[in-house]
């Protein structure tokens, strides 16, 4: 088994993508992550998706919403579904609480708190004890930055070749080769 076979995996399901963004930058150097608009994608991956070890999901959502999916989950007769890890973020709505609560969430947290607490509570649901949590805490420190140079040198590498194919490429001056669609140059 590889490391990143070993790594958690997080189903992060919000209908707001800056929220699955935000989420994910907090995670992203813990866990594997995957991230789904809305209950009904989020049901699909899960059935689709063994890996994914636990839900972070907000209550309000297109399609099938937070409460309707941890309904479904603890019905399912997979067992990895009924009994996977749902930590769901809430706002001020106490009988929303109160009622997931009554469906089998495992854990809250509320959308205010949530850059403090995601991470403390992740690892809490997962188990990840204090020695994990420090030598998490050194590969961070060892590694610094360098976990974004790559992505972006290959991205300046990546563009560097598409400019000189590019260059590289004949230029037809009248159509193309699909009849009926013009060259850019003979636009």
């Amino acid at each position: 088994m590889s490391k990143s076979d070993s790594i958690p995996r997080v189903l992060i399901v919000d209908e707001s993508r800056m929220a699955r963004t935000m989420l994910a930058r907090q995670i992203r150097n813990y866990y594997a992550f995957r991230e789904e608009a809305n209950g009904e994608l989020a049901w699909q991956a899960l059935l689709v998706d063994p890996t994914i070890r636990v839900v972070v999901c907000s209550l309000s959502m297109p399609l099938l919403n937070g409460d309707a999916l941890l309904e479904r989950m603890r019905a399912s007769a997979l067992s990895r579904l009924a009994q996977m890890p749902i930590l769901l973020v809430v706002g001020d709505d106490t009988e929303a609480v109160a009622r997931a609560k009554s469906h089998g969430a495992t854990e809250f947290i509320d959308r205010q708190a949530l850059a403090d607490e995601l991470l403390p509570r992740l690892d809490a649901i997962l188990g990840i004890t204090a020695e994990d949590i420090a030598a998490r805490a050194t590969d961070a420190t060892t590694q610094g930055e360098d976990n974004t140079e790559p992505a972006e040198s290959t991205e300046k590498t990546e563009n560097i070749e598409n400019t000189e194919k590019e260059k590289e490429a004949p230029v037809r001056t009248e159509k193309a080769d699909l009849p009926g669609v013009m060259s850019k140059m003979a636009l």
